[in-house]
């Protein structure tokens, strides 16, 4: 060959050319001369560490030194960029992608094991785009920096902690997959509206991650964002092929993308190498989701190109011939069909799915071209060495090669082949791709060879290695180097060299010496190994593979660590600098805005100290308060009664208790009734104070506000003032009491219902004027009453002046005494006359009761469900029990005693009162006693009835008055039971215990008591107050009887025995705080800040167990009135103002925001009651039948609502019967009206809370209803408050939203409850129990553990998936994940696509701040922006009905 003729030489690596991770760089000449010169070649020894930033230093260096002030301002920005990246780089890295991992795993493990919510049945997707355009305008609505406190910069990160964090979301939303234009635009939105924001998403979170999630999810195309995957129900879908760089000459050149199965060897010839993954599947792609169209689309065209690379060619690609194989033509017939198919969906994006294609062919195009030419290069590598023993020399060697170069021109033309001009070996081959020649020293005994497999091995033992000679002469050794996963592994960072080029993936890592070589063949596998070392290891700081490394390969992983790092800070540093550039334009903005802000807010703070300001009260001076007094006690009037009241026996005590007052802060008063204590110790105290000239203020506290009323007047009177005068300035006497206060500035004796007095509590500046303080009937025990006691304990320390006087007939007063630190007691005799005390035995004698009428008079309806009487568990002592009953009815007659003996005491008898008061009016040894009668009642069903029964008597026709006495009676009806009637009249009062104390009923001569008492009870078994009638005590009997005694000697009949009376009835009544749920007593400790509940609570008379207490603190934690730090939230300020376990007052606030009152304030009464349906002995089938009449809505609460409500509508009716209505339908008509009252009475209450409001006639009907006639009036509840209680869809998730986490849901054929993740069934008599197709979740009230130990779920009622997810619990939204986590996992949803997710976390935020702003503020309208959001959920639910 002639010396000067130029001849193409082989590529170093025919890997360049094509897209590769390395930047090629500008060839490096080295001075051939001097390597030859010196007899050796450019390399390191053993003892040296190569410095590849020495090989930086030269011209740019000197530029440096004699820098222009432009060059030295640039020097010291990238200076400070460098500093930045030192400081917070790692820790930026390190987060991300701890943060990357967290989110990955989370998609990986909680999506299988969440509850698919599929939204199109709920969000169509008109409703979607609607929802995110309202939020977009909320947004654009809203200025920079919302979250901040714009009135100061200060608040504000510091510039490098807001660009680090920055920094941070970016690397993570990049590392997630998302696209880069929309990251950086809404890194932009993030630095604009949240960069005073200074709080993480959590714990472990990434500054604002979630509001990057929302941005992208709102401005990116569902194709564009990570898809969340087939998570339930995977489609088949075809791997993507993965190439082997380097081919194994016993297998198919390629892996799948699954790894681990080695491919049929008919499949294709060696020259293919992308194969299919199976394409064997069916032609239906009817299961394809729309955000897998495109995916789905490059998958079939890369298989397409597998099989028939020539199609892709031109752009006719029907004048390329196929293949003449025909398994292969069969195989591209069926993809093609497939692509067709694909092309026609209607959500098919063409444009979008060619752009990526192109991107996709591009790759595999430069893949398949490295390795054609890889087993071109395999074979003239094979001639060249064909026989290592032979020797060659060198010019020969270039002959074989050129030869190989040629016979290889036709396929791939001058693309790999280089100039060489001078044939003769040298440390460097020159031309435009030079390759550096490096020597590396003698080898070590431990290879970097050894310690890569070592590594792989521990990673993966089924692993392969694969190394590959690819050197082109003797002098210039190089090796490419291939990793083989069986598994998937992290693919490795990317780093970009000059002379070496690698690719990977999960399954291969592939590195080839491009422009490098080495002296040796060995020193070549050293440094491709230490090369694929670094890459798969460099992730530890200080990993053990590069401690085992010999020094001289240390330094080459020196290098790879700089370049590595200086090419990741030089991208740092860009990226750095744009985000600092984009906060300091954002920074400049920012304070322009918040200038602007201060000087128009200016004015405005100037005025809050005159807003805040307060006049003061009038100050009376001693010489006015004696003057007051001393005009009261001129009058006529006033010494007119003072006669009358110097009769009643607590007058004489008047100086002692004066005197006990004076010398004590609290004194306690025991009398019996009728002593006058209640109206004339009040007086005593404020004559005495008045006349001293000392201001006072007195607030006497009573359990019934009619007992308030009543005693509020009788002072106002003996005071000589008008009848009308009281609560006005004319009187020194008022009252209050709920929805009704008569107090005025002049008033210096209130009488109030205690309950009215714990919520002064609420306002300490109430209190402040109070001077005494005086309970009356402590010994009723009532919750109110004891907490009232705790806080006047506290009060009497801090406050010396404040005085504190109990009252009650019967009380232990030592126990009293002594709570009050020796409180002294004074003994007050009372005022009554005998009364003949009478018990049922009698009754029955009187009336000649027989068994007949005892069968007549008993019903399923009747009953008590509890009492307080003592349970006798020992055997013997009942049998003596049962003899001494015996021995007491000795005397009676037989018929009598058997009457007796069979008698039901448990169940109310209306005939037998009945005939009782028909003879105490006809027979004339009873006559005295007729000419006012109380019965006593258990409540006010009662009451109704037993009034039908006297006025559909005959003896009651002419010739008397029926009264009624109840808390829900109007003020004005309860009063005309005081009236004395005119000669010739006789009246009979029924009652509830309301007339058993507080007030006096004058001309009572006999009284009938049946023994009961409706009482709140919390169940333990059901977790759940309710209404219950029970047995009284002694101490209450003795109290009735009283009654009739205080004018003259009256009769009493109990209807219990004597026996019962002396021998199981409890001595006392049951302190309420020991038999009720303390949950409201929570909440007032919470209110008036009184502490740590459980140390108040223990601080009572008679304090509840620690475990009633965590109880209650726990179950106002789950519906959100407390907070888990136990401070009070605006929901439990609500809750406090309502008569009802919380649970139900939940479900009455819930019921008013969303629009279905009536069934939920009708659900919460028959909660409180018992259900209306009868469980007759011989007619379960029947009842059970007319039970599935009013079957509703799979829900047992709203079957029972739809009986009431068809009752109701019986009662509208003028033409129907309601008796019959009942009958027929097993209903009580007795707990029908029980409910209607109730009812009555929370609505009263919500309409004092502020959740109601009515218009003036609105006002006067409800009024009307709580009239307590048989023909009274209904109310019905405005159309305003109750358009959706018609839709069973709305009604059950207000249930289930108001119940939470009572929740369970159906696993297989049983049922778990979230709560506790038990296993529960269903109650026997649900309408849930037989479905034929159950839900797949019920809310439910109460769980009661029945006696086989299972555990049984009552008032069930199935919800949707929808509305669980929506507004129960406490929502955690996982964007990345797609999932919905309710209260730490407890229940999991999953969503299908990014847009209809972010629609429902935003629906379902700002209903839960609506809702919130409502509860705050009840009586206030939702705004414009506010009710199209309840628009949206409303059309929503209306669609889904």
């Amino acid at each position: 060959m002639a010396p000067n003729k130029r001849k193409k030489k082989l590529a170093s690596n025919p890997a360049r050319g094509f897209a590769t991770v390395s930047i090629p760089s500008k060839p490096k000449v080295i001075d051939s001369a001097g390597i030859s010169s010196a007899g050796g070649s450019v390399g390191v020894s053993d003892n040296e560490e190569l410095k590849p930033s020495d090989t930086s230093r030269g011209p740019e260096n000197e530029q440096n030194d004699s820098a222009v002030p432009h060059d030295l301002e640039k020097h010291l920005e990238d200076a400070e960029l460098q500093s930045f990246i030192d400081t917070y780089g790692s820790k930026c890295k390190s987060d991300s992608s701890r943060q990357v991992t967290r989110l990955e795993t989370e998609r990986r493990v909680l999506r299988p094991q969440a509850n698919l919510l599929d939204f199109s049945n709920w969000l169509s997707s008109e409703t979607v785009d609607l929802i995110i355009e309202l939020a977009k305008r909320e947004e654009e609505g809203r200025g920079p920096n919302s979250e901040s406190d714009t009135s100061s910069l200060k608040q504000c990160l510091p510039e490098d902690e807001l660009c680090a964090r920055l920094w941070t979301l970016k690397y993570t939303l990049l590392k997630l997959g998302f696209p880069e234009l929309e990251t950086d635009n809404s890194l932009r939105y993030i630095i604009f509206r949240h960069s005073g924001s200074t709080a993480a998403n959590g714990k472990d979170g990434i500054w604002k991650l979630d509001e990057a999630f929302s941005w992208l999810a709102v401005h990116c195309d569902n194709w564009r964002l990570p898809s969340y995957g087939h998570t339930h129900s995977p489609r088949p879908q075809t791997p993507e092929p993965i190439a082997l760089w380097i081919a194994d000459t016993k297998q198919t050149q390629l892996l799948t993308s699954a790894g681990n199965s080695a491919l049929p060897k008919n499949w294709g010839s060696k020259k293919q190498q992308m194969i299919l993954g199976d394409s064997n599947n069916d032609d239906s792609d009817s299961s394809i989701d729309p955000d897998d169209l495109i995916p789905e689309f490059i998958s079939l065209q890369s298989q397409l190109y597998s099989l028939q690379p020539n199609y892709f060619d031109r752009s006719n690609k029907v004048s390329r011939p196929l293949s003449d194989n025909d398994d292969i033509i069969c195989q591209v017939t069926k993809i093609q069909r497939k692509l067709s198919k694909l092309e026609k969906d209607v959500l098919f994006d063409c444009e979008a799915a060619e752009r990526k294609w192109k991107e996709k062919l591009n790759e595999l195009r430069k893949e398949a071209t490295f390795t054609r030419q890889e087993g071109r290069r395999d074979k003239s590598a094979l001639a060249v060495y064909k026989d290592k023993d032979k020797p060659t020399d060198k010019l020969a060697m270039d002959k074989d090669l050129s030869a190989a170069a040629d016979d290889n021109l036709d396929f791939i033309g001058d693309m790999f082949l280089i100039d060489s001009t001078d044939p003769e070996p040298s440390s460097v081959i020159g031309g435009k791709q030079p390759i550096v020649i490096r020597d590396f020293g003698p080898g070590s005994q431990i290879s970097p060879r050894r310690i890569l497999e070592e590594t792989c091995k521990a990673r993966d033992p089924a692993c392969k290695l694969v190394y590959r000679d690819i050197s082109s002469s003797p002098q210039s050794n190089r090796k490419a180097l291939q990793v083989q996963w069986s598994k998937p592994q992290d693919i490795p960072p990317p780093i970009s060299l000059d002379t070496v080029t690698y690719k990977s993936n999960m399954l291969v890592v592939f590195a080839s010496m491009e422009l490098i070589s080495t002296t040796t063949p060995q020193q070549a596998e050293d440094f491709i190994s230490t090369f694929v070392l670094f890459l798969i290891s460099a992730s530890s700081s200080k990993d053990e593979a590069y401690s085992r490394l010999p020094t001289t390969w240390r330094g080459l992983w020196a290098e790879f660590g700089n370049t590595k790092k200086q090419q990741g800070d030089g991208i740092d540093k860009d990226a750095v600098q744009i985000l600092k550039k984009l906060i300091k334009e954002n920074k400049y903005n920012h304070e322009n805005d918040v200038a602007g802000g201060s000087r128009k807010r200016g004015p405005a703070n100037k005025m809050t100290s005159t807003e805040t300001s307060r006049p003061l009260h009038e100050v009376v001076s001693a010489d006015q308060l004696k003057n007051i007094w001393a005009r009261k006690a001129s009058g006529y009037s006033f010494k007119h009664m003072v006669r009358s009241r110097m009769n009643l026996p607590v007058w004489a005590y008047k100086q002692d208790i004066l005197d006990a007052l004076k010398g004590h802060q609290a004194i306690i008063i025991c009398s019996e009734t009728g002593s006058g204590k209640s109206t004339q110790i009040p007086s005593f105290i404020l004559e005495h104070e008045l006349t001293n000239g000392r201001p006072c203020k007195i607030y006497v506290t009573e359990p019934r506000r009619i007992s308030a009323i009543s005693l509020a007047r009788r002072v106002s009177e003996e005071l000589g003032e008008n009848k009308n005068d009281v609560g006005t300035s004319r009187s020194l006497v008022g009252y209050s009491i709920r929805l009704e206060s008569k107090v005025s500035q002049s008033t210096r004796l209130v009488y109030a219902t205690t309950g009215i007095v714990v919520r002064m509590l609420e306002r300490p500046s109430d209190f402040h004027d109070i001077t005494h303080i005086v309970l009356d009937e402590v010994h009723e025990r009532s919750i109110d009453t004891d907490f009232l006691l705790i806080v006047l304990r506290r009060l009497m320390r801090e406050r010396a002046e404040l005085k504190v006087i109990l009252m009650s007939a019967t009380v232990n007063p030592v126990r009293l005494s002594s709570y009050l630190n020796g409180a002294p007691i004074l003994n007050i005799p009372g005022r009554a006359y005998p009364v003949e005390v009478k018990y049922l035995e009698d009754a029955i004698e009187l009336v000649n009761y027989s068994l007949e009428d005892t069968r007549l008079a008993t019903s399923a309806e009747d009953g008590i469900e509890g009492d307080d009487e003592i349970f006798i568990s020992d055997k013997s002592t009942r049998d003596v029990l049962e003899n001494e009953f015996l021995e007491t009815l000795q005397g009676y007659t037989a018929q009598t005693r058997e009457a007796v003996l069979k008698f039901d005491d448990y169940r109310l008898d209306y005939r037998l009162i009945t005939k009782l008061l028909a003879n105490i009016a006809t027979k004339r040894e009873l006559h005295q006693y007729s000419k006012a009668i109380l019965v006593f009642m258990p409540g006010l069903a009662e009451i109704r009835r037993l009034h039908d029964e006297i006025i559909n008597h005959p003896t009651f026709e002419k010739g008397w008055i029926i009264h009624i006495l109840h808390s829900s009676v109007s003020s004005e009806d309860q009063e005309k039971a005081f009236i004395v009637p005119p000669e010739g009249v006789r009246k009979i009062v029924i009652a509830t215990n309301i007339a058993e104390t507080g007030i006096t009923i004058p001309d009572i001569t006999a009284v009938i008591d049946s023994g009961k008492e409706k009482v709140m009870r919390f169940e333990e078994r059901r977790r759940l107050s309710r209404l219950v009638e029970s047995f009284i005590s002694r101490a209450n009997a003795k109290q009735r009887r009283g009654r009739a005694g205080r004018v003259r000697n009256g009769i009493c009949f109990h209807l219990f025995t004597k026996h019962r009376y002396e021998k199981q009835l409890a001595e006392e009544q049951t302190p309420e705080i020991l038999r009720l749920s303390l949950q409201d007593l929570v909440l007032r400790v919470k209110i008036c800040n009184l502490g740590e509940v459980e140390q108040t609570l223990l601080e009572a008379l008679d304090p509840p167990s620690l475990k009633n207490i965590r109880r209650a603190v726990e179950s106002l934690k789950e519906v959100k009135a407390l907070i888990n730090a136990e401070d009070l939230t605006s929901l439990g300020k609500q809750l406090a103002k309502l008569p009802l376990d919380v649970f139900l007052g939940k479900l009455v606030i819930y019921g008013t925001f969303f629009r279905c009152l009536d069934a939920c304030i009708s659900i919460a009464a028959i909660l409180s009651t018992k259900s209306p349906f009868l469980n007759s002995a011989g007619s379960n089938t029947q009842g059970e039948l007319a039970r599935s009449y009013f079957k509703r809505g799979d829900s047992d609460l709203l079957t029972v609502y739809n009986a009431y409500s068809a009752w109701r509508r019986t009662k509208n009716n003028p033409g129907a019967n309601e008796y019959m209505f009942c009958r027929k339908n097993f209903l009580s008509p007795q707990t029908l009206w029980n409910i209607e009252d109730i009812k009555t009475q929370l609505l009263v209450s919500i309409v004092d809370a502020g959740f109601l409001t009515l218009d003036t006639e609105e006002q006067a009907s409800l009024h009307r209803a709580r009239f307590t006639s048989r023909q009274r009036h209904l109310f019905m509840i405005p159309d305003r408050f109750d358009i959706n209680s018609r839709n069973d869809l709305v009604v059950n998730s207000v249930i289930a939203w108001s119940f939470y986490p009572k929740l369970l849901t159906r696993e297989g054929i049983s049922w778990r409850n979230i709560a506790n993740n038990q296993t529960a069934s269903l109650y026997s008599t649900s309408v849930n129990k037989q479905s034929d197709s159950p839900p797949k979740w019920l809310s439910f009230y109460n769980m009661m553990q029945a006696r086989n130990k299972a555990y049984n779920a009552h008032e069930t009622s199935a919800v949707e998936d929808f509305a669980v997810a929506l507004l129960c619990g406490d929502p955690e939204f996982k964007l990345y994940s797609g999932v919905i986590s309710l209260n730490g996992n407890r229940v999991r949803f999953a969503a299908k696509d990014w847009k209809a997710m972010l629609a429902f976390k935003t629906l379902s935020l700002r209903v839960r701040g609506i809702l919130s702003d409502m509860i705050k503020n009840p009586q206030r309208n939702p705004s414009h922006r506010q009710q199209e959001w309840l628009d949206i959920l409303q059309e929503i639910f209306s669609q889904a009905k």
